[in-house]
């Protein structure tokens, strides 16, 4: 639900000014929305959402061949 209601606000703000809506960093505001509820949604410090997003992006090993094709 908290989910939904951050989306649904982002999209009628985008729709409404005509651009996607942005805090005064440049983020976008759905973005920065899902990062500050990150900690209570996954029982993460915000130290550590820090941590892994600095990590990021990582890289996702390739798909291994698919065979009898």
């Amino acid at each position: 639900m908290l989910f939904n209601t951050v989306i649904e606000g982002a999209l009628l703000r985008t729709r409404s000014l005509g651009v996607a809506p942005r805090i005064s960093t440049g983020e976008h505001i759905l973005a920065a929305a899902i990062i500050k509820m990150l900690p209570g949604l996954c029982e993460i410090t915000p130290a550590e959402v820090e941590t892994r997003r600095r990590l990021l992006p990582v890289s996702l090993p390739s798909a291994a061949p698919l065979t009898g094709e």
